[in-house]
């Protein structure tokens, strides 16, 4: 578990699949931006059962409340296979809770415990244009705006494109330093 200031963020356990599967295929908690494919319930137990949500190309850590209530998760996976990156995806389960820093909270966490642990460089963010909530979350982490990828995922029926942003190594030991 690595513990924050007001979350945590831990791997995911087996008690916690049913409540898991519920809340990430809850539709109407996606908000607009966010993906809207299903996993269903023998995938999960499946992808867990095989890895624990843990290994070398992916990772899902839970985001909990002090009393370890879920609010809900944060990823890494690895993208582009000849970089030396992961992409960090991460999406909280309840309306209620967004814009109270919680999401920033766990971004800091997760990416000092990537860096710390891992031999990976880079890690990349991206987002719907429109996503300014997720836009603020990864400039307050420190990560910098590339571009924009064009045309890059179906989105509603259509292609949209997507904001790139990444933090690597230095910048984020440059940057620790000063805190």
């Amino acid at each position: 578990m690595i513990k924050g200031k007001n979350i945590n963020i831990r791997l995911v356990q087996e008690k916690d699949l049913e409540e898991y599967h519920k809340l990430y295929n809850d539709i109407e908690n996606r908000g607009d931006h966010y993906y809207m494919g299903l996993e269903p319930e023998s995938m999960i137990k499946k992808n867990y059962g095989e890895t624990g949500y843990w290994n070398e190309n992916f990772g899902r850590m839970l985001i909990v409340d002090k009393k370890d209530k879920m609010l809900g998760y944060i990823n890494y996976f690895k993208g582009i296979p000849y970089f030396s990156s992961y992409e960090i995806g991460y999406r909280l389960f309840h309306e209620e809770i967004h814009g109270k820093g919680i999401m920033t909270e766990a971004v800091k966490l997760f990416i000092g415990y990537l860096f710390r642990s891992t031999g990976v460089n880079r890690l990349e963010l991206r987002t719907h244009p429109n996503n300014k909530a997720s836009q603020r979350v990864a400039l307050k982490c420190g990560f910098i705006e590339e571009g924009k990828a064009r045309g890059a995922v179906l989105y509603k029926d259509r292609y949209t494109d997507m904001m790139q942003f990444s933090l690597t190594r230095q910048d984020y030991y440059t940057n620790s330093q000063r805190s």
